[in-house]
């Protein structure tokens, strides 16, 4: 039964992306956001300001078909190459990347 949850979960989060307008605390996550999208078409995607709204850390939580086949540290690079113009600004990013997993087994 927890599979079929899963599975349902994980077939829900396309319909949920595409029909949803994400809402942005600060407009750091939203510039972050935009330019992750645009360069990655990321299949999950969520930026969080975790500097109390200084715009100073930032929390990125993306999953991208566009990771296959990098490690981790590719991943991350391949993010920080993305957001490099931002970054100088930054105290600090938090990434967590991944691919996401197919839904054909």
């Amino acid at each position: 039964m927890l599979r079929a949850v899963l599975n349902l979960q994980r077939s829900a989060t396309p319909l949920r992306r595409a029909f949803s307008t994400p809402s942005f605390a600060t407009e750091g996550e939203r510039t972050i956001y935009e330019k992750l999208s645009k360069a990655l078409s990321p299949e999950i995607l969520a930026v969080s300001d975790v500097s109390g709204g200084c715009g100073s850390m930032y929390r990125v939580h993306i999953g991208a078909t566009a990771f296959r086949g990098l490690n981790l540290v590719r991943q991350h690079r391949k993010v920080n190459e993305i957001l490099k113009d931002d970054i100088a600004g930054m105290h600090g990013l938090q990434l967590e990347t991944f691919v996401p997993q197919s839904e054909e087994y």
